[in-house]
């Protein structure tokens, strides 16, 4: 991890000076500063969208401007780059809070004092200016695919949630249908029960017709019959079974039929 120096400003001015809070050698160059941001002396919550900027005046007068991309809630990381370290001597600094609707919210400067380095030769400083255009449009771009992307995770948790509740309603379906299944396997087989029973009633009953008809008919073939009749020739016919037994005898000049069972 590299170290960084912290320091603390306050947006409101205070008719103070600014005073060195930072050290750095000559042509440092990726050392963190974090910049705790306060308003009246309270910690100042950084609002959403806004954009940061550091800008730095070296001795010579030239000067540097930057974005800052590293934001908390209430702080700034600004890294620093060769050219705010270029030159020796004491570079003023200031940070500078713009609201997303390009409203400026408020600045805070400090010294840093910068060490001369043995290894210095000529003047390598130089004006160094971010194309302030594209870091913001860069920064409004990642802002958006931020945002989209927090939309299709909403999108996606919407869908998730309403499959969830498909399946529940489909489950519950299933269920509901099984169970009618399962009511009407019962009454099939109720019914099939109730038939078996049937059955064997008729069955009972055809045993108990037919049993009835050989009683009827052997209680026909005990008792016996005989009859009479005249057939064409003026005979006197009869016919019995062979259980009666008939004499014929005259009484009277009558005929007489008696029957012995």
């Amino acid at each position: 991890m590299i170290p960084y120096q912290e320091l603390t400003v306050d947006l409101i001015p205070h008719g103070m000076p600014p005073c060195v809070q930072v050290w750095a050698s000559q042509y440092d160059a990726g050392r963190p500063i974090k910049i705790n941001i306060q308003y009246a002396g309270a910690p100042y919550t950084v609002p959403a969208g806004s954009q940061v900027y550091i800008d730095v005046r070296k001795p010579s007068g030239k000067i540097v401007h930057d974005v800052v991309t590293e934001l908390g809630a209430t702080y700034a990381v600004v890294s620093l780059v060769e050219q705010m370290t270029a030159e020796y001597g004491q570079v003023l600094m200031e940070i500078s809070l713009i609201g997303d609707g390009q409203d400026p919210i408020g600045t805070a400067n400090w010294l840093m004092q910068v060490e001369r380095s043995p290894l210095a030769a000529g003047d390598p400083s130089a004006t160094w200016v971010v194309d302030l255009n594209t870091a913001v449009d860069e920064a409004k771009d990642a802002r958006d695919a931020a945002q989209a992307a927090q939309a299709a995770a909403e999108t996606a948790q919407e869908l998730a949630e309403d499959a969830q509740q498909a399946a529940e309603t489909a489950q519950g379906k299933a269920e509901e249908a099984q169970a009618g299944a399962e009511a009407a396997q019962l009454l099939a087989e109720g019914a099939q029960a109730a038939a078996e029973v049937a059955q064997g009633k008729a069955e009972d009953a055809q045993g108990a017709a037919e049993d009835a008809a050989e009683r009827a008919e052997q209680s026909a073939a005990d008792a016996g019959y005989m009859f009479f009749h005249i057939d064409e020739r003026g005979h006197l016919i009869y016919e019995h079974t062979v259980n009666v037994d008939v004499e014929f005898y005259l009484y009277n000049g009558h005929l007489i039929v008696g029957v012995d069972e």
